[in-house]
């Protein structure tokens, strides 16, 4: 089973800050989540089960 690693509130409004002092136009939601570090992350135990 895999869980997802998302970030917490105050990463998401230090981004969000970060971008609108920007004038680049917003990445894509891949590279944002990236940027962000939310990703899925697999589940060790059940990886070592299976």
């Amino acid at each position: 089973m895999e869980k997802i690693s998302k970030p917490n509130k105050a990463e998401v409004r230090d981004w969000l800050k970060h971008r609108r002092a920007s004038l680049e136009p917003l990445p894509d939601m891949e590279q944002i989540r990236q940027q962000l570090g939310w990703k899925l992350v697999k589940n060790n135990k059940l990886a070592q089960n299976s």
